[in-house]
């Protein structure tokens, strides 16, 4: 399969890149700025385009069966609020746009868990009433935005859905990624240490069930979505089986989603991120971390205060 994968530069399109390269896949890699790097992955041909300029996004996708789109600011911070939102719409217009005149029948878009996380913080005193509907999440939960980089992602996910109800052999997912560790995955140990660097800070946010995913489970993830086919939008969840701080699920609803309906058991879990929907549609399902959790909590016991 040839895939074009955009933001290919960045420290998760990199990792992409090289992930679907290894599965066997001829990648186009496009970036703003160029990446020696990316040379160094076999099947892959990187090529530097702006995706604000319209015109040169065309010539990369003609004739690739599929588009995985990453270009966009990759924080709210990045820049400013305004140029964050209307760079990332307009790179998100021109690359879907452009995917979809060309005949490329596959799009996987790089969405964020900044979708739905809205304004609750960790650290706020007193706690206010969690906006989130129902526990477990997943990528079904309504949007809450709480920044213009999280409205942005909304607007993507919204424009995917317009053009497969206006193209009605086009696949699309949208996938709502949380927090991404530096790896490397299971079975190899996970970076405790990044994790535990800033996971009790008190301006984490609370309402994206304080998710997280191994940034080497993207490729993975990707891989098994576009292995499968099937036209129509879709929109994911995908997070590790734990959560930033490491505890039970059950303890952390309590304790922060008090009120809130629990519409699946949480008992013997660690996330509040419900992964089955993937599993049972495109046959990804996070890697099971209890090994590491095991140890983390004997080398870090939690400290709440």
């Amino acid at each position: 399969m040839q895939i074009v994968v955009t933001g290919a530069a960045g420290g998760i399109g990199r990792k992409l890149c090289g992930s679907l390269a290894e599965a066997g896949h001829h990648i186009v890699a496009l970036d703003r700025r160029y990446e020696p790097e990316l040379n160094q992955i076999p099947r892959l041909e990187h090529r530097v385009v702006d995706l604000l300029d319209a015109v040169s996004v065309y010539p990369s996708l003609t004739g690739a069966d599929a588009l995985v789109h990453f270009g966009n600011f990759p924080t709210a911070h990045s820049a400013p609020a305004a140029q964050v939102y209307r760079e990332n719409l307009a790179m998100n217009l021109h690359a879907f746009t452009a995917a979809v005149e060309v005949g490329v029948r596959k799009i996987v878009f790089a969405s964020s868990v900044q979708v739905i996380e809205g304004r609750r913080r960790l650290g706020d005193d007193p706690l206010q009433p969690s906006e989130v509907q129902s526990l477990p999440l997943t990528g079904a939960a309504p949007p809450n935005p709480s920044n213009l980089y999280g409205l942005s992602k909304l607007a993507g996910e919204d424009l995917l859905r317009m053009m497969c109800a206006a193209t009605p052999d086009l696949q699309a997912v949208a996938l709502r990624l949380p927090y991404t560790s530096k790896g490397p995955t299971f079975p190899h140990p996970i970076n405790l240490d990044d994790r535990r660097s800033w996971k009790w800070s008190r301006h984490t946010r609370l309402d994206d069930g304080l998710s997280w995913l191994d940034v080497e489970e993207v490729g993975p993830l990707i891989h098994a979505i576009l292995a499968q086919d099937g036209p129509g939008y879709d929109c994911l969840m995908p997070a590790s089986d734990d959560s930033h701080l490491g505890l039970p699920a059950e303890e952390i609803a309590q304790r922060f989603f008090p009120g809130v309906a629990v519409r699946a058991g949480l008992t013997g879990k660690f996330s509040l991120v419900d992964t089955s929907p993937i599993t049972k549609k495109y046959g990804w399902q996070p890697a099971n971390l209890a090994e590491y959790r095991d140890r983390d909590a004997r080398e870090n016991p939690a400290d709440t205060s």
